[in-house]
């Protein structure tokens, strides 16, 4: 530590003890003062003139000692300069008690412990040392005035002793203070990492998707996700921190799960179990989850359940298969294109063969090859087309020039009338993509006309309706009718409408089949609900 950093400005803890060595030194002060006063007794046999002078010397002390137990109380500038002060100070009146006293030989040298453990507490190493060995030098100076001016006998080992004391006191609370410091650095970094657990672990609740519950051993719930509480507050059902599972009737039916499954062997259930709440209008089925989590080193653990609507549980899952299928459709599809596209040439050099031309047999045969290559083909365009879902490059559409564009490009969707302007935010091929496959397939469905209705909604949204003037869709087909792979027709693929679901999802718009109209005679359609530009 340099002369420089004196006046540097320490933790508050650093002041508190400054101030708590300065009352210390005033109490023992005003004990010295009350002894002399009350009992007149002249500490160490000393020989001064009179009592009034031995007083006098410790009320300046006293008076003085005062003063800067103010200012480490009061005035926090200059840390160590006050440190430094106050042990010179108390250097000189304990110097000055020990001379006018017997010396070493007194007992008093026991007043200078104080002001060196708060050196070594409070000062840096090398100052701490410094303030020793000026407790050392005066010591030392007292024993050789007495050995040169007076006719007592020289306490040589009685000074070194106590020197030696004052470095190993410096030392000892110099070392004491490091490793509190130490201490105090590591729980403050053990603090801090507990604070960022704490608040990663309430960033990872907020972004699960299922809600999560958090029980200690009794059964109070000591945290819950906001999804978990949005879950059961759609249910009817308010749970905060602080409540009891056991202490509400519509939770019974989650109280059991979760009793059930902390008693599973071992630190996770293996499966979720299907909770129906029978006290809930409608009865809602969740998934519920327990596992064990322990608390530090303690034997007790708390309990993290986590809870999920069935239906959604179900959907994720069947988003995982479709995925996991559209990979190794694609794969499968991508093998197939080469050899396909090999018996496709082949049924072309057959079909221009003038020897098999003439047999209208063997032409026939050609043709049937040619067209469920084609079909095939089909197929394997839309197995890729799932792949490539994810791929959006967005941008300003206008719609109605789209479908002309559409209708030139598929001639066999026939006259379509559009009814309406409309601009859209969306992916330029992804929205043809779709349109395509429903247009395609209301012109499949139609008894006659098709017709497209483009609306823009006061809410910033728009709506591309699809209709035609065909039969219903039944509410057993209804229900499965943006499934991959299903279909009622002989010669479909089933991925039309999936594909038309998936590229809106992916442009974040949305699209239904819905009738709208009189109840008597409604309309059909489809209606692609997404992003105008106004």
């Amino acid at each position: 530590m340099s002369v420089l950093s004196l006046t540097s400005l320490p933790g508050v803890n650093a002041w508190r003890s400054l101030s708590i060595f300065a009352l210390a030194r005033c109490l023992v002060l005003a004990a010295l003062v009350l002894a002399q006063v009350l009992l007149g007794a002249q500490l160490g046999g000393a020989n001064l003139p009179s009592e009034g002078q031995w007083l006098a010397l410790l009320l300046t002390y006293f008076a003085f000692s005062g003063g800067f137990a103010w200012l480490a109380l009061t005035i926090r500038r200059s840390f160590h300069a006050q440190v430094l002060a106050q042990f010179f100070l108390d250097l000189l009146f304990i110097g000055q008690i020990l001379f006018q006293a017997d010396g070493i030989r007194s007992g008093l040298a026991v007043l200078l412990l104080m002001p060196l453990a708060a050196a070594g507490l409070l000062l840096p190493r090398a100052i701490s040392l410094m303030c020793a060995a000026a407790a050392a030098l005066l010591l030392l100076g007292d024993a050789a005035y007495r050995s040169i001016y007076t006719a007592a006998e020289p306490a040589w080992v009685l000074t070194g002793l106590h020197g030696l004391v004052a470095f190993g006191l410096v030392m000892l609370m110099h070392g004491l203070t490091q490793r509190a410091e130490t201490n105090e650095r590591l729980a403050r970094e053990a603090e801090e990492l507990a604070l960022k657990e704490t608040l990663l672990s309430q960033q990872v609740m907020q972004e699960l998707a299922p809600g999560v519950i958090v029980l200690d051993p009794s059964r109070v719930v000591r945290a819950i996700s906001p999804s978990a509480r949005q879950l059961l507050t759609s249910m009817g059902i308010v749970v905060e921190p602080g409540d009891r599972l056991d202490t509400r009737k519509s939770l019974a039916p989650l109280q059991r799960s979760i009793e059930e499954q902390s008693r599973v062997q071992g630190s996770t259930a293996a499966e979720a179990q299907a909770v129906v709440f029978d006290e809930v209008p409608g009865e809602p089925v969740l998934l519920v989850r327990v596992t064990e989590v322990a608390r530090g080193l303690s034997n007790e653990s708390d309990l993290v359940a986590f809870i999920e609507p069935a239906e959604a549980a179900a959907e994720r899952a069947q988003r995982s298969k479709l995925a996991a299928m559209g990979r190794m459709s694609g794969s499968i599809a991508h093998e197939i294109r080469n050899p396909l596209a090999s018996i496709t040439q082949a049924a072309e050099l057959l079909g221009q063969d003038p020897a098999l031309s003439e047999s209208r047999a063997n032409a026939r045969l050609v043709e049937i090859v040619r067209t469920n290559a084609q079909r095939i083909n089909h197929i394997i365009e839309d197995v890729l087309a799932v792949t490539r879902v994810d791929r959006v490059q967005p941008a300003d559409v206008d719609v109605g020039a789209l479908i002309r564009d559409v209708l030139q490009e598929v001639p066999s969707i026939g006259d379509v009338p559009v009814d309406g302007r409309l601009t859209v935010w969306f992916d330029p091929l992804h929205l043809r993509l779709t349109l395509i496959n429903l247009l395609r397939n209301a012109r499949r469905h139609a008894r006659s006309s098709v017709t497209v209705r483009l609306v823009r909604l006061r809410t910033g949204l728009g709506e591309i309706q699809v209709m035609d003037d065909g039969p219903l869709i039944a509410p057993e087909v209804r229900a499965h009718l943006f499934e991959p792979f299903h279909t009622t027709e002989r010669s479909g693929t089933g991925l039309g409408l999936y594909l038309a679901r998936e590229y809106c999802v992916a442009n974040r718009a949305q699209i239904t089949y819905e009738e709208r109209g009189r109840a008597e005679m409604p309309q059909k359609m489809f209606v692609i609900r997404l992003r105008s530009k106004e």
